[in-house]
């Protein structure tokens, strides 16, 4: 579940060590979404991924904690994570209103983005290039996903718990 990973995205990066180092992790509520009760047991942490733009919920105004997570949401919110981090230890002060998600990534992983020309996933390429593109890219030259079967990446089926923990494992 998406409620279990929000967890999981902030440790592996060091991500809440960096923002606290700048006074930044801030678990009170930014933005509300209809799903998520101050009471649950993952809002402190859904609260200060919001605050830090890693989580932005959906159109709808929820978060999905019931919702299953798809492959290429994982790799979004752990690489995310890891780009801020990194971008929080080299720069003294960020903007989150001007803060440039995607601008940071390609900056943070410029020599994975790089190395490939083509996809290594048979599913995915730069002529049909889905919103998790430079995401599948990134994992798999860092090592965090293979794919699955026959070269695929399959980014938008949901990941199963070992999935889930064999990308977080691999992060590492």
């Amino acid at each position: 579940l998406r409620s279990e990973f929000f967890k999981l995205a902030a440790w592996p990066s060091c991500l809440a060590q960096s923002a606290s180092a700048k006074g930044l992790w801030d678990t009170q509520k930014g933005k509300s979404y209809k799903d998520l009760d101050e009471k649950h047991w993952a809002s402190e942490i859904i609260n200060a991924l919001t605050n830090l733009n890693i989580v932005e919920g959906y159109e709808d105004n929820t978060v999905g904690l019931n919702k299953n997570i798809i492959r290429a949401e994982i790799l979004k919110l752990l690489l995310d994570a890891y780009a801020l981090r990194i971008y929080l230890d080299e720069h003294d002060d960020i903007n989150f209103t001007t803060y440039d998600k995607e601008a940071v990534l390609k900056e943070v992983f410029a020599d994975s983005l790089a190395k490939y020309e083509k996809s290594p996933f048979s599913d995915i390429s730069e002529l049909n290039k889905p919103w998790f593109y430079n995401y599948a890219i990134i994992a798999y030259d860092l090592g965090i996903t293979k794919g699955t079967k026959n070269s695929l990446f399959n980014g938008d089926e949901y990941a199963t718990r070992l999935e889930a923990a064999t990308m977080v494992y691999n992060f590492f």
